[in-house]
């Protein structure tokens, strides 16, 4: 790069909004200054929130303005020696440049304006999101901080936000300024070589007409796509808190039906476990209970013994079937319970996608998700024992 000192300047540099010349060194000194102080705020943010994204931001802005403050406290150096004079002219136009690529804002660019803008409406730490968001840094949006700042950021960068036209026209004003200010040097120093000379005056009026009028289009034409873009995301933003809406609505629901399913997954380990024990148990104690009372001849044995093995095998087999209706209930209801997190989850993903459902589709499954919840409890089809098989009989008669 090889930037060339406008004729009777001091120093021009190449900052994210066009050539700045300064005629003197204390001009350069006063912009300098100013720019510290305006970006002063979010070094503070950083001291009191230590954040690796606002970090890299201020690490883009407080590098170049060092560099500056480093020639301007060591210009009375070398101020006597031309040639290292130019020399740290051009390494600091360099550096300036090199800063700009890498996203060095200026307070008067159109992110600068509306930065300094947003922080006063907000926060120091909204506002140092949104330039991080503005400049392309990841931001890792793990508060309402750094969300909000990335929402003001991307209003911006789509121009959603009416306020972002006010930095658009102020960046356009200045510009213009900008080349007054080179305009009327331009034309003095003509004037002082060689004299009056109309004709170049006259041409001189006329481009900066012409750039003023071209200035005017272009504000109106920002204008009108800023409208424009700012109707189309708000249809997009509606869509999305209709989104947002329905799946806030539905969240308890799935909670309830996870816990549910996990309520249900428990009681059914622990019947499978008490099933299998009462049928050994009773399995085991009819065994221990033949070998025991069981030695004589039918006709020779007690009633007592026979009233024991009745008692074993009714009780036993009545505890099992029921741990196993409890077992089987459980499975059902959990299995209902998985059918309707998934469906709710699958309804959820049908919402983010335009006109995937629609409306008797929508109603079908809602009135699926939010049909009536059975009990489970498995009915009985046949007597359980003895008793049951007598009084069976007896009521048929």
């Amino acid at each position: 790069m090889d930037d060339q000192d406008s004729p009777g300047s001091f120093i021009t540099l190449k900052t994210d909004i066009g050539e700045r010349s300064f005629e003197t060194y204390d001009e350069l000194k006063e912009w300098y200054t100013k720019e510290a102080n305006a970006w002063g705020w979010l070094q503070e943010t950083i001291q009191k929130k230590h954040d690796a994204t606002l970090a890299d931001v201020w690490n883009r802005i407080s590098s170049p303005l060092n560099r500056i403050r480093k020639f301007v406290d060591n210009f009375p150096t070398f101020s006597e020696n031309p040639e290292e004079l130019h020399k740290q002219k051009k390494g600091l136009q360099i550096e300036i440049h090199n800063s700009v690529e890498k996203g060095y804002t200026t307070t008067k660019s159109k992110e600068g304006i509306f930065i300094l803008s947003l922080k006063g409406k907000s926060t120091s730490l909204i506002a140092g999101y949104a330039l991080a968001f503005i400049k392309e840094i990841e931001v890792n949006t793990n508060s309402n901080a750094a969300i909000e700042g990335c929402y003001w950021g991307l209003q911006f960068r789509h121009g959603h936000a009416v306020e972002s036209i006010a930095p658009n026209i102020r960046s356009l004003n200045l510009k213009i300024e900008e080349w007054e200010r080179r305009l009327n040097k331009s034309l003095k120093s003509h004037l002082e070589e060689r004299g009056t000379h109309e004709s170049d005056l006259k041409e001189l009026k006329d481009n900066f007409r012409k750039i003023i009028i071209e200035s005017k289009n272009q504000c109106e034409e920002s204008k009108s796509a800023l409208e424009l873009l700012l109707k189309e995301s708000k249809a997009e933003l509606d869509n999305i808190e209709l989104v947002y809406d329905k799946k806030l609505a539905l969240k308890s629901s799935v909670n309830y039906w996870i816990n549910k399913r996990k309520h249900h997954q428990n009681v059914m380990t622990c019947m499978a476990l008490l099933t299998l024990g009462i049928g050994t148990s009773t399995g085991a104690g009819f065994i221990w209970a033949a070998k025991s009372f069981l030695t004589e001849a039918a006709a020779q044995t007690p009633l007592w013994k026979l009233g024991v093995m009745l008692a074993i095998s009714t009780f036993g087999i009545w505890m099992t079937r029921i741990s196993s209706k409890i077992f089987i209930s459980n499975l059902h209801l959990r299995t209902d319970a998985d059918e309707r997190v998934t469906m709710i989850q699958t309804y959820l993903a049908l919402l983010r996608e335009d006109n995937a459902i629609n409306e008797n589709e929508r109603q079908l499954i809602l009135q699926t998700l939010f049909r009536h919840s059975t009990s489970g409890i498995i009915k009985d089809e046949g007597p359980a024992g003895l008793y049951e098989m007598l009084a069976a009989h007896i009521t048929k008669k």
